[in-house]
């Protein structure tokens, strides 16, 4: 009997009981013995893991298939085992090892050494658009931070002299000034003040903020640039607050200082560092292109008319003065966008048809995702209950109660947060997918079609890396429409055989 290994996906323990985590291990455990294989070991991933621990319970399972020689790995479905490009890739050199088998149990998929290449494909591309779901879904829990910040909320872990409080019944925690002992937000306020009125630099204010009784954890002055960091932020001041490099208004909280004193810190903070001017022109390509022999940035410059880029020429670089015009750049950027392009409408149509394909598994996961969301909210809803008529019948005391109804509270907020984005990472995830395999074979046209500032949107999505070498344009391709150009290529004899997934 062969020894094989199980990789599961599973929710938090609450979530999951009744739920996936036992008919996953079900599913799995039975179809190993209907292969008459021995289960090993079962590798599982909760679902609210960091991307950096399911990273590590995956090499932690790469590695021992290796160490124990096991042949075969089983899991429920593709996006089950990786939504990483990079782990995609070390399962391909695994079951490329002859004698290795990865098995997909309800994708109907298992690969190995000699996969036709239409298994291979099946699993080129749900590896690639679930990886798109996962970062739409990112994409969808930040605009949910975004629209907390938009109502005021500053949506931070942390606000020195601050913490964080949430009312009874309140959906969202507020920020209050920290009134006690420990707090620092009497010397935030200090600083502040003495920044704007004394004559004292940074230097100087660290060291009497010391003498005075701010000191770290370690017993050591605030360090200078933290405390011109507490200086600059309009937060301290309330009514506005910057969250991601963009400032928000409207704040919530009630500020530590005055809005006239933190101006006034201000124009010391404009008038003590040195100005920076301003481009008049916002170049095509300002910010975005680099230099292929140095990395720095490439400059432009205004000569009779035309635009010429160069290398700033730091470190004596030899792209110093090698200008290129930017006409001449445009050219190679519009011929390397109509590579993209692709006459086999039949192959754009299949490849729709595979992320529709790919869509209603998603969706199947949404579903399933939100039901486990649910359950936990409502078990969570009532503890808070049970908490209430404990509290009623005395057998709680009030502080306690607080405490835990504070905290059950809390973790329902994340909750709500996480269904909002299934939500709408569920309804955005096909329409998403769909306009990416259109840019593919449209970006030429596109750019062409587009303004300046359009033109730029395009290249930062399309292009990686962007360098200048000898006039020549050094690139890479955004990942997912690199792996259509290259499988729309790799399709011409697939549909020429007349071989469909």
């Amino acid at each position: 009997m062969q020894d094989c290994v199980i990789s599961c996906r599973v929710s938090s323990r609450e979530q999951t009981e009744g739920y996936s985590l036992e008919s996953q291990k079900r599913l799995l455990t039975g179809e190993a013995s209907n292969l008459g294989f021995e289960v090993a070991r079962m590798f599982e991933v909760a679902e609210s893991a960091s991307k950096t621990e399911e990273r590590k319970t995956f090499q932690e399972m790469m590695r021992y298939v290796k160490k124990h020689n096991i042949k075969h790995i089983l899991v429920e479905k593709v996006d089950r085992i990786t939504r990483s490009l990079q782990d995609a890739v070390t399962i391909d050199d695994w079951r490329n090892i002859e004698g290795n088998f990865v098995h997909f149990v309800k994708d109907g998929l298992v690969l190995h050494k000699d996969s036709k290449s239409s298994d291979i494909l099946q699993w080129d591309i749900k590896v690639v658009f679930a990886r798109q779901y996962i970062n739409n879904l990112r994409e969808e829990v930040r605009k949910g931070v975004i629209e907390k910040a938009l109502h005021g909320h500053y949506p931070g872990n942390l606000k020195r002299g601050y913490k964080s409080v949430r009312k009874n019944g309140s959906k969202r925690a507020v920020w209050k000034i920290d009134k006690s002992k420990k707090s620092d937000a009497p010397f935030i306020k200090r600083a502040f003040e003495l920044y704007a009125y004394d004559d004292l630099s940074l230097v100087g204010l660290r060291q009497k903020l010391f003498s005075e009784g701010w000191k770290t954890k370690h017993g050591r002055p605030i360090q200078k640039s933290r405390l011109a960091e507490i200086l600059q932020d309009p937060f301290y001041a309330g009514e506005k607050f910057l969250w991601n490099g963009k400032e928000y208004s409207d704040a919530v909280h009630e500020g530590l200082v005055q809005p006239h004193v933190f101006d006034l810190v201000q124009l010391k903070f404009n008038r003590n560092r040195n100005g920076v001017k301003r481009t008049k022109h916002r170049h095509l390509l300002a910010g975005i292109m680099k230099c292929g022999v140095c990395g720095r940035a490439i400059t432009a410059e205004i000569q009779k008319g035309h635009t010429y880029y160069r290398c700033t020429g730091h470190g004596g670089c030899e792209q110093k003065k090698v200008y290129t015009r930017e006409e001449d750049i445009e050219v190679q950027l519009v011929n390397a966008l109509g590579k993209l392009e692709v006459e086999d409408v039949e192959f754009f149509d299949w490849l729709k048809d595979a992320l529709r394909e790919v869509h209603q598994e998603e969706s199947t996961y949404h579903e399933e995702a939100l039901g486990n969301l649910k359950a936990q909210y409502d078990h969570l809803q009532k503890r808070v209950e049970h908490l209430y008529e404990d509290k009623l019948d005395r057998e709680l005391d009030p502080a306690r109660y607080r405490e835990l109804s504070t905290k059950y509270r809390a973790e329902q907020e994340v909750i709500l947060e996480k269904i909002n984005g299934h939500h709408e990472g569920n309804k955005k995830f096909f329409e998403l997918g769909e306009k990416l395999v259109d840019f593919a074979n449209q970006a030429k046209k596109m750019y062409e079609e587009k303004g300046k500032l359009q033109k730029r949107e395009i290249l930062r999505f399309a292009f990686l890396n962007l360098q200048m070498k000898d006039k020549k344009l050094e690139f890479a391709l955004h990942p997912t429409i690199s792996w259509i150009q290259n499988t729309t290529s790799a399709s011409r004899s697939h549909f020429g055989c007349g071989n469909r997934i």
